[in-house]
């Protein structure tokens, strides 16, 4: 009974100690810039299929934002919105976007006359996603 006991504490501690970061999970309806607010460095942000009509911003953090069912189920869609799909700002190591299509973002010029953005604007490491219908001038 006793070797148990340890047995199972052991067990115990080791699932304490290899506790990792959060796993938000934005589901139809629900924003996922509010996830990503919420979010602190190291959380992965789990977006369910379907098209999100909103633009992103990492805020400066180091996270990863996933849609789950990858690029064909879940869109990030910018219409209207006058701006990048997804914007970068000084993370303190690259945030990771993956399984997405981004549609709908526009580029522009900033004020040391460089352009960016449309789809992506900032430096952040992109898996599996598709950019289409994105403009800039």
């Amino acid at each position: 009974m006793k070797s148990f006991m340890n047995l199972a504490l052991g067990a115990t501690v080791l699932v304490a100690s290899t506790a990792h970061a959060a796993d938000p999970l934005v589901t139809t309806g629900q924003s996922i810039q509010t996830a990503i607010a919420a979010a602190a460095n190291g959380d992965r942000v789990l977006v369910e299929p379907g098209i999100d009509a909103e633009a992103i911003d990492t805020l400066g953090k180091s996270i990863e934002i996933v849609g789950v069912w990858g690029p064909g189920s879940t869109t990030i869609d910018a219409t209207g919105l006058n701006t990048s799909v997804v914007t970068l700002r000084g993370a303190p190591s690259q945030p990771i976007v993956r399984g997405f299509t981004f549609t709908g973002g526009t580029g522009s010029t900033h004020p040391d006359g460089t352009f960016g953005g449309g789809g992506v604007a900032g430096e952040l490491r992109l898996t599996r996603c598709i950019l289409e219908s994105n403009t800039g001038s």
